[in-house]
């Protein structure tokens, strides 16, 4: 599936973050929840590109959550 991280934080022009990113993924497994949701799990771990929830933003010097929207049409 294709995944996009963004942040939560708006970036100035100039700034950096790390860790953001819009590529493929691949989901290891789909579920539904208790409120019938379809819930993917998507495969992650150090080092793995995309694999990360904090992008660093370089001139406030902190990590930010990572926000991944609901894909289109999505629950």
């Amino acid at each position: 599936m294709h995944a996009r991280a963004t942040s939560p934080i708006p970036i100035a022009p100039g700034d950096l973050i790390f860790s953001e990113y819009d590529l493929d993924r691949t989901v290891t497994a789909a579920r539904l929840d208790r409120h019938g949701n379809i819930v993917l799990d998507l495969s992650h771990g150090e080092g793995q590109l995309g694999g990360g929830t904090l992008g660093y933003i370089l001139s406030k010097g902190r990590n930010a959550r990572s926000v991944q929207p609901a894909p289109a049409g999505g629950r």
